[in-house]
């Protein structure tokens, strides 16, 4: 009796994970499709940022500041977190269909990462996004 209750667990356990599994894959079918279909569509009210420092992978100190009056495109991220490699391809898309418009800046700002360390993933992912360093310290 004891092993028939174990085999129905474990195929009625098996069977959740495989309907998980083939809910999570449509999810991603479904947003790839709706993605395509709509083109990104920007906010056009301002807000006021605090001001960030950040650094050119060069060394050269700029801010946030510097943008004003521009759709700014704000991401601090690392290569030492998993959902933010994850989703570069789609920051890189993104980039890549804004990057003609003078109105918007892309600022893709690395914590935590020497500038070599931010070059090395940027050639190995073949990303042409304008890298920018800085500290924690340097962000409100």
């Amino acid at each position: 009796m004891k092993r028939a209750k174990r085999i129905t667990f474990g195929v009625v356990t098996a069977l959740l994970v495989l309907m998980c599994a083939a809910a999570a894959f449509l999810g991603m079918v479904l947003h790839g499709v709706s993605e395509r279909m709509h083109a990104p569509q920007l906010a056009s009210e301002p807000q006021v940022a605090g001001d960030v420092l950040y650094r050119t992978l060069n060394g050269q100190v700029q801010r946030l500041s510097d943008n004003k009056g521009h759709v700014v495109f704000l991401n601090l991220w690392g290569t030492w977190c998993i959902p933010c490699i994850v989703e570069m391809p789609k920051v890189q898309r993104l980039y890549d269909h804004y990057q003609g418009d003078p109105e918007v800046r892309f600022l893709i700002v690395s914590r935590l990462d020497s500038p070599d360390t931010v070059r090395l993933f940027a050639k190995q992912g073949r990303f042409t996004l304008p890298f920018y360093v800085t500290h924690d310290s340097d962000i409100p």
